[in-house]
């Protein structure tokens, strides 16, 4: 008889709830059921099912992918973010080591429930293939093996690396340890068909490392299932730079930004050779450069950038100021739809013009502000109603308190 990993009364309503991934895979798993071990394809297939994203997974990976890319448009001015696209080329392993009744864990970013890399993994990554760059022997530019030339390096009494200011140096706990200049995020991967993957590994030397048998290669293989993220999916790679700190110790580095060059570099390496995640040594977590996908980030992220602007910008000025705003964005966008033609008088966009007059003529608004709508409905309003000849434009523009069309009364 199966003994359930949660009361059934709290697994009834968490069914109900459509629970993530994580939960699924975790207080969800019905591995203590009888048959579990039973049939290898069944096995399978409920891992299957626990792959499978909700509509609410998706839309949850979306928002946190966004606001990595808000957070980024709001330090790019500074010239301090580099971003770099790719798509997986092979099933992308992580957390396998992680305690599990399975034996083979997964990595679920709390408390979303959803598949990530660490950034400190990202890290570890590029380290390594910076380390291997520096010999030269792979193509790359030998920039990497050039020493610092700063005040770092003066008081040391060994020359510091491009390494070391990038990625820090010591050992931790160290007094002579040093924190790098870069600063690399967690990444949220886009799924490929909204769902993870289920790999296989058949190890053949059971009788070996669980026996006290001899190894031999006629032993019974034993598939074990685990969960992967399916190749194809997207992954995009955030770095956040220390600008001043690294004009301060590199600063040949920090001129043109050369520092992102050679990160570049590194990427590119770690793609084609090392690998993100685990199981790396047998073909897991490769990558490859996604330059369309790249340049469409890129695009929206200066998107990302004029829209925080503009709302810092609506936050910093007053509730009045802000009201005409939005009159102007949503009646232009009128006026471009009815591409020539107008509305008849005395409907919707009138009475908008009409209401905003009479707020403006408040005591709450300051004369600045009064003007500011006044002129606004005088230029704006015309556009998109049919006021007539411009005796009758003049008639209804003062009957909201104005006297000529750029004036206030």
């Amino acid at each position: 008889m199966g003994a359930a990993a949660a009361p059934a009364y709290l697994r009834d309503r968490i069914d109900r709830a459509d629970p993530s991934p994580a939960t699924r895979f975790g207080l969800l798993l019905d591995v203590w059921d009888s048959d579990w071990k039973k049939s290898r394809g069944e096995q399978s297939q409920r891992l299957r099912r626990i792959g499978q994203l909700s509509r609410d997974d998706t839309e949850r990976i979306n928002a946190l992918v966004a606001r990595q890319r808000w957070l980024a448009a709001a330090r790019a001015g500074s010239g301090a973010t580099a971003h770099f696209a790719a798509r997986s080329t092979a099933p992308f392993a992580t957390g396998l080591g992680n305690e599990h009744p399975l034996e083979n864990g997964f990595s679920f970013l709390a408390p979303y429930g959803i598949p990530y890399l660490a950034g400190s993994g990202v890290k570890g990554v590029l380290r390594s293939a910076a380390c291997e760059l520096v010999s030269g022997d792979w193509g790359a530019s030998t920039d990497w093996a050039t020493a610092v030339d700063s005040d770092a390096s003066a008081s040391a009494s060994d020359p510091v690396s491009v390494i070391e200011v990038l990625f820090g140096s010591g050992e931790r706990g160290s007094h002579l340890a040093q924190r790098g200049v870069l600063e690399f995020w967690d990444v949220i991967p886009k799924l490929a068909g909204d769902r993870l993957a289920v790999e296989v590994m058949t190890p053949h030397q059971g009788h070996y490392y669980h026996g006290n048998a001899s190894p031999h290669d006629s032993g019974s293989p034993i598939p074990i299932f685990f969960l992967t993220v399916p190749s194809g999916s997207e992954f995009g790679f955030h770095v956040v730079c220390d600008a001043p700190r690294l004009s301060a110790l590199a600063p040949a580095l920090a001129a043109n930004a050369r520092w992102k060059g050679l990160l570049r570099e590194a990427f590119e390496h770690a793609f084609s050779w090392l690998g993100f995640g685990a199981k790396t040594a047998v073909g897991y977590g490769a990558m490859a450069p996604d330059p369309e996908r790249e340049s469409a980030y890129e695009m929206a992220q200066r998107r990302a950038a004029v829209e925080l602007q503009e709302t810092m910008r609506r936050s910093a000025q007053s509730a009045a100021m802000n009201r005409i705003d939005e009159f102007v964005a949503e009646i232009r966008a009128r006026a471009e739809s009815l591409r020539g033609t107008k509305d008849r008088p005395n409907t919707a966009w009138h009475q908008k013009a009409q209401a905003l007059a009479a707020a403006a003529g408040g005591p709450q608004w300051t004369p600045e502000e009064r003007d500011r709508a006044f002129a606004t409905i005088a230029e704006w309003l015309p556009k998109v109603v049919a006021l007539g000849d411009p005796k009758e434009v003049r008639k209804a523009l003062r009957k909201m308190g104005i006297d000529e069309p750029g004036g206030a009364s």
